[in-house]
Parts: structure tokens; sequence; C-alpha cells
């Protein structure tokens, strides 16, 4: 909904909306939404408006107006859609739809936190490729078990993924995945999204779970980072802590356990030798990294870049 008044309100120059309608797609087709889910779509957004608004307001010029405007957006949709399946499809090791993989090792990283390596059902050994930063989707099958997006943790060119799963409470899939054994069978969309690094000197800065596309970023470019943030409550709940530290880049952990919350403007004072001339990525929960993306705009950083663990898509939650 949110995407068709963002759509209506530039409907003249739809230039601002194309980074929103780019992260909507990559979300889309990992999710497998097809062409076909469309027109459910505008029958039923149609009847909300119809009934949110009321008939005096809703005639039916006016809804003729945006089901013609939401049919719109759906084709771009649908186009950006496409290519995105296909580009996922053309790389080494890519493929179509949904493939089943194995998990062929489970490993704790912390107490609540699991990483699952996957490989092909099929045992192809064609090595994966994808851009550090990327998602997979995993697709569980059973009641109350939808869709979920994580971060790819690996380097790409291997022949396997890997994603790392926080347990969290009530939450059906990580708990359904915390409870699969070596050996079970999982359907996976290829790696997809649009958080990635460029080649210029880094610093990432993460939050609890948000660890894991920093864990990518060190194993495929190292080279390009030159500082590792980390914020979680302890030692012990710290995911990949051993990895970021044998990455050879420096490190700055923040306990809060012990040193309490970090306050954004402090913690930016003390990363200004970084601020000229690096890329900031970051990823958190939504209101640390908009905290924090606020925090860097105002020290004059020019490039940030941000994914955020949960829903939102990847930058839709910072301040402009």
């Amino acid at each position: 909904a949110n995407a068709v008044v963002a759509y209506g309100s530039n409907i003249d120059d739809l230039t601002p909306l194309a980074g929103a309608v780019q992260a909507i797609a990559t979300k889309h087709a990992a999710l497998q939404v097809k062409p076909e889910h469309y027109p459910k779509v505008d029958e039923n957004l149609a009847a909300a408006i119809l009934a949110v608004i009321g008939e005096e307001i809703v005639t039916p010029e006016v809804s003729g107006a945006w089901r013609e405007a939401v049919q719109s957006l759906a084709k771009i949709l649908i186009a950006a859609e496409e290519e995105i399946v296909q580009e996922a499809a053309k790389r080494s090791g890519g493929w179509l739809g949904l493939k089943d993989f194995k998990i062929t090792s489970i490993r704790d990283v912390t107490e609540a936190c699991r990483e699952f390596t996957f490989e092909s059902a099929d045992g192809d050994t064609t090595p994966i490729d994808f851009t550090a930063g990327q998602f997979l989707t995993v697709h569980l099958q059973g009641e109350g078990l939808t869709p979920r997006h994580y971060s790819v943790t690996n380097a790409p060119g291997r022949n396997f993924l890997q994603c790392c799963v926080k347990k969290v409470a009530k939450g059906a899939v990580s708990n359904a995945l915390h409870a699969m054994k070596e050996g079970d069978v999982v359907p996976l969309a290829p790696p997809m999204g649009l958080f990635k690094m460029n080649d210029r000197p880094a610093v990432l800065i993460s939050a609890g779970i948000g660890a894991t596309p920093m864990k990518s970023f060190l194993d495929s470019s190292a080279s390009n980072v030159k500082l590792v943030v980390h914020v979680d409550r302890n030692e012990t709940t710290h995911p990949f802590k051993t990895e970021m530290e044998a990455s050879g880049v420096e490190t700055k952990f923040i306990y809060t356990q012990k040193s309490g919350r970090p306050v954004p403007g402090e913690l930016v004072a003390e990363l200004q030798p970084y601020i000229a001339d690096h890329d900031f990525y970051l990823c958190a929960s939504a209101d640390f990294s908009g905290e924090i993306h606020a925090a860097l705009k105002v020290a004059g950083v020019s490039n940030i870049f941000a994914d955020v663990f949960g829903p939102t898509l990847a930058g839709a939650h910072l301040p402009k």
C-alpha cells in the first residue's frame, strides 16, 4: 500500500522511486511472487481503498484511476522481477525458482545463533556465485511456515551456501530450522539483494545478528575493510566474534551489559579518522541503524549503505 501511495505521489516523475522499486522487486523475486499474483492484489487493494475511504470520495472515476495506476506499477515490478530472476539463474551455480539443498553442517555460533551449511541435494558441486551481502530465502514447508530471508555468511564462489539463524521466541521458521538435522532438505531461492560493498575503504558497523552480512564481507573483501564495529549484549552473544578477530582487521566491540547502549553521536565521534574517505556499512535493528545513520550524516559521511534484519526493506528505515 505504501508503494502505491508513493507511486501516485510521484506519478509525473518516477525517478525518486527507482531504489524502492528495485528493493521491492528483489524481495518479490526471492519470495517467488509471480505475474499471475498481481490481479488478486489489484482486486483486494481496490476493495480495501473503497472500504476505508468510502464511496463518496472513491467514485468510479477515482477507483478506475487508482486501479490503472496499480496495474502500471505492477507492470514495472513484473519486468524488474523477471530481470532479477534471470540474472540470478545465469550466474555460476544459479537456478530458477526453488532448489532443494541438503543441510551438511550445523554449527552453534552462540547459544541462540546457529549457522547452517547447505549443499545442492542433487550433488551438483558447481561454485555458487553471488554478491557478498546478499541473502538467501528459505522456503520451509508446513503450517505457519512462511519464507524467510537470511544473509549469506560465506564468501561467493564456494559449492555451498551458509546462513546464520537466531532462534526467536515464537518465531516459527527460526524454531523449525533450529530443530532440523544434518541431512534434512530445505528448498532455497537463489541469493539476491542490494546490500553490497564498493571497492573503497570500508567501516562495518553491526549489532546483534546484523553481524551476518559482515562475515561475508570479511570473508570476501577483508583487504577493503579498515574497521569492524560490533555492538552486542556480551561476548557470549556476539556472533562471529572469533572470525572478526581472525580477519586481521581492526575491531571495536561494545558490550551493553558492561558499558550500556552506545550513544550514536559519541560512537561516531570515535570514528572521526575514518569519516572523510571511508564508506560505512550498517546492519542492525531499524532504530539503531537509523540513529547511527543520522549521526554519520551529521559528521559529514557521504557514503552510507544499510541493511536491516527483519521485514523492513533495505534502507527504507533510514532518514533522508
